[in-house]
């Protein structure tokens, strides 16, 4: 069996494998052809680990990067069984990911947003790989509803109030709606978007064939969309994987009203709500105003050769 075979059949039998690391996941982001997998066994042949990952060719240049729309990547590990201590645990991840980046083909840069469960960084130090600790954020939703709101800023809690006399919440399966929104947020800011609605429509299809998404829209009376969100649904979290408003009717609190309805629908069912977070400052300031705390991940990356020069003045890669 090849890598990818072995780890389709170990990612169809373990129900704990993120969403994100699944074969059907990076088909629609990648491309069936764009990704490949290494991984780590036992003397028996059973998986130990796995690292996926996204591979291009750049100007000569073998790329290994972070996925578009995929959040979080990385190594997985399936540990033995009975194993307790912790220092077996770290002898058994030492070994696991010395094997796992070793086997990794010859590359010119490597980038990958590892899951906030992923905290042995050291390691992969000790393995010549640089790394960052970036941040997502999250809501506690294991709290009663009367502590989330209360945490909320003032201002929220006005936009919200504002927007429950305006503004109904619908749910929807089209998948165009937050891509036109999010289009309209880019070109305002003079920007292209870094994805297609075809590839959108592709991860959407899977997502959907798996009741894994909702999409969530906030109208006005005249049926004119204000603002939507497409929300993942995986493991007891709830994951915003994109945020769409009009850059002409933001006035309206319609993003408040929608994560507070969301909060309010979901909060007995999943115990956090990830927004998938951003390490630019403004959003982060959004993120805080809902009381969300920092959820802290490690941006994994290295530059070999030629790409270093090229990169200190291109963003290519990034």
């Amino acid at each position: 069996m090849t890598n990818k075979e072995i780890y389709h059949q170990h990612c169809d039998t373990d129900e704990t494998i993120s969403m994100f690391h699944q074969p059907w996941w990076l088909d629609a982001v990648c491309g069936p052809e764009a990704w490949d997998v290494v991984i780590s066994q036992d003397q028996d042949g059973r998986l130990q680990g796995a690292l996926a990952y996204f591979h291009q060719q750049r100007y000569g240049m073998k790329l290994l990067r972070q996925p578009i729309l995929t959040p979080y990547l990385g190594i997985i590990f399936q540990y033995p069984l009975r194993q307790s201590k912790l220092s077996r645990q770290y002898a058994f991840e030492r070994k696991v990911v010395a094997d796992l980046v070793q086997q990794l083909p010859a590359y010119a840069y490597f980038n990958q947003h590892f899951h906030p469960e992923y905290s042995n960084g050291q390691i992969l130090h000790w393995e010549g790989l640089q790394q960052a600790t970036y941040y997502s954020s999250k809501i506690d939703l294991s709290q009663s509803l009367e502590t989330i709101y209360n945490d909320f800023e003032g201002s929220v809690r006005t936009e919200i109030r504002k927007a429950e006399d305006r503004l109904r919440f619908e749910t929807s399966e089209d998948i165009s709606t937050i891509y036109q929104l999010n289009q309209k947020s880019f070109a305002a800011q003079s920007k292209a978007m870094p994805f297609d609605l075809p590839l959108l429509q592709t991860l959407d299809k899977a997502i959907a064939q798996r009741s894994k998404r909702k999409i969530l829209v906030a109208l006005d009376q005249q049926d004119q969309v204000h603002a939507c969100v497409y929300l993942l649904q995986e493991h007891g979290t709830l994951y915003s994987l994109m945020i769409g408003s009009d850059p002409d009717l933001r006035s309206s609190g319609a993003v408040s009203y929608l994560i507070w309805r969301l909060i309010k629908e979901h909060h007995k069912d999943y115990h956090s709500l990830d927004f998938c977070g951003s390490m630019i400052e403004r959003f982060q300031r959004v993120f805080r105003s809902f009381g969300a705390v920092q959820l802290p991940y490690l941006r994994v990356y290295q530059k070999r050769g030629l790409f270093r020069f090229i990169n200190a003045f291109t963003q290519l890669g990034e």
